[in-house]
């Protein structure tokens, strides 16, 4: 057999090169979105219909249908009921922060009208004694007498003080030994009543009471008088 016989025929080439032809589909048209609208109605109306369905189980003769109706009936109620008193409870401390720095604004007219008094004094020349601020104690204040007490209720006062001195050495002493000074003065604010601190006579007992206890905490030096800076009661 001869070498020409052996060897194979090349295979014709396809027409255009060889090359296979990529056939693009087209994407398929979108459907037409739903109005919003629409979509709203149908889901209100779906809602509405689980909602009467779910009252309906009330009155339904199985068992078991009406205790999950009243599971789900009672817990939507407890839900709402949760909403409303976390409402409630913020519209209250808005209330009570508003009336706080509405008091706190009040005090600091008064400590600027005091301020003003006792520069114009100092320009008159009056003589102006040392002062030193013992800053503010919170008290919790007793029931009034025949009083029930309320679950969960607080009475508490918030009492700012400066200290008048006879001396400039005796504001530095007081100054110095702040800490000390204001725990020699603590069992002053114990067994308070809101009299205590809203009539003149209480107040006045008051001061009187911290003066003694400041001047037998003091070596030497003393206290002349005091201010109340500051009150606040809820």
């Amino acid at each position: 057999m001869s070498e020409t016989a052996d060897t194979p025929k090349p295979k014709p080439r396809p027409a255009g090169g060889g090359k296979k032809k990529v056939v693009r589909r087209k994407k398929p048209p979108e459907a037409p979105k739903t109005p919003l609208s629409i979509r709203v109605a149908a889901y209100s109306k779906s809602a509405i219909g689980q909602v009467k369905e779910v009252f309906g189980g009330i009155s339904s003769p199985d068992g078991p249908t009406r205790r999950m109706a009243w599971i789900f009936i009672l817990s939507i109620a407890g839900i709402i009921a949760v909403l409303v008193a976390g409402f409630a409870l913020s519209v209250h401390r808005k209330i009570e922060v508003s009336r706080r720095a509405a008091a706190l604004q009040a005090e600091a007219k008064k400590v600027d009208v005091l301020a003003d008094l006792l520069d114009k004094k100092k320009t008159d020349g009056h003589e102006i004694k040392p002062s030193v601020d013992l800053g503010f104690f919170v008290a919790e204040l007793k029931l009034p007498t025949g009083m029930a007490d309320s679950p969960g209720s607080v009475r508490l006062a918030e009492v700012s003080l400066s200290a008048v001195c006879d001396s400039e050495a005796t504001r530095k002493h007081i100054d110095t030994n702040i800490i000390q000074a204001r725990s020699a003065i603590l069992g002053a604010f114990t067994g308070l009543s809101r009299d205590d601190l809203s009539s003149r006579e209480g107040k006045r007992k008051l001061k009187k009471k911290i003066i003694a206890k400041l001047n037998n905490w003091l070596e030497s030096g003393e206290v002349e008088d005091l201010f109340y800076s500051g009150l606040l009661m809820n």
